[in-house]
C-alpha cells in the first residue's frame, strides 16, 4: 500500500520519493518505522527490508492509526522531533495501552542531550541510536533486543509449562488466572511474569535467574503490577489474586 509520495530537491534534480510498507513474510519479525524525514525513512526501509517486515508511519499519530490494524509489531522505531505526535507523546501512548506497553521502543533521532535520553528511558524507552548512524550498529541493536526477548518467553513459557506439570493444577485454573490478569488491564509480559511467580512459588531473584532478567527489571514490572492491582507488595498481591479465584 502506497503511504506518501513527495518531490523533494536533491542536486537541483527533482526525485519522487515513496515509501511502501514491505510484503509481509511470516518469518520475519515485524518492525513499525516512524520517521517524518522521508528521505532518511527510505533509506530505513531499504536497510531493514532486508532482514524484517517493516511498516511505515510519518508520525506518532499516524504510527496509533497504523497499530490499530497491523499485527503488533515486535520492535518500534521512532523519531523524536515530528509534527502531530512527537516520538515521546507516542512512546506514552503506547506504555498507557496495555497491547503495546511491552512493545520495545528505540529512538532513532538526532536530538541526543542527556535531558532527552533520561526522558526517554523514564517512560519506558529502551535505547537511543543517534543520527547518524551505522546500518550495522542499527541492525545489531535491533537482532539483540529480538534475541532477548525470543529467550525470554522460551525461558518463562518453560517455567509455567513445568509448574503446571508437577503440581497438577487443572487448566480450568490457568484460565481462570488469565481472565483475572486481562480483566486488570496487565500486557503480556505482565501476565507472564504473574503467572509464572504465582504456579512457580519462586523468589523474583530466582525467576530473573531462571529467565535471564535482572532482578530490578522484574521489580520495576511488578511496581506497575501492583499498581494496576491496587495493592503494595507481591504478597499481598498473590492474596488479592487468590481471594479472586
Amino acid at each position: 500500500m502506497k503511504l506518501k509520495v513527495i518531490l523533494i530537491p536533491f542536486d537541483s534534480i527533482t526525485i519522487p520519493i515513496e515509501i511502501r510498507d514491505t510484503d509481509i513474510l511470516p518469518d520475519k519479525p515485524l518492525i513499525l518505522l516512524v520517521e517524518d524525514n522521508l528521505a532518511m525513512a527510505n533509506y530505513m526501509m531499504k536497510i531493514l527490508s532486508e532482514k524484517y517486515n517493516v511498516f511505515f508511519a510519518i508520525n506518532g499519530r499516524v504510527a496509533i492509526r497504523k497499530l490499530d490494524i497491523i499485527k503488533k509489531p515486535d520492535i518500534i522505531l521512532s523519531d523524536i522531533m515530528m509534527d502531530e505526535m512527537d516520538g515521546i507523546a507516542l512512546l506514552l501512548e503506547t506504555k498507557n495501552d496495555k497491547r503495546y506497553s511491552d512493545i520495545p521502543f528505540i529512538f532513532l533521532t538526532a536530538k541526543t542531550s542527556e535531558f532527552d535520553r533520561i526522558n526517554g528511558i523514564q517512560n519506558g524507552a529502551i535505547d537511543y541510536i543517534s543520527k547518524p548512524f551505522s546500518s550495522d550498529e542499527l541492525l545489531a541493536k535491533i537482532d539483540s533486543i529480538l534475541r532477548v526477548r525470543d529467550k525470554y518467553k522460551e525461558n518463562i513459557k518453560t517455567i509455567i509449562n513445568d509448574a503446571l506439570s508437577n503440581t497438577g493444577i487443572e487448566k480450568t485454573k490457568k484460565n481462570t488466572l488469565e481472565n483475572i490478569l486481562n480483566n486488570n488491564r496487565l500486557n503480556e509480559t505482565e501476565k507472564e511474569i504473574v503467572e509464572a511467580l504465582y504456579f512457580s512459588n519462586m523468589t523474583i531473584k530466582q525467576l530473573g535467574e531462571k529467565i535471564g532478567k535482572a532482578e530490578s527489571t522484574i521489580r520495576n514490572n511488578l511496581v506497575e503490577i501492583y499498581k494496576k492491582f491496587g495493592v503494595e507488595n507481591l504478597p499481598s498481591l498473590i492474596n488479592m489474586i487468590q481471594r479472586q479465584f
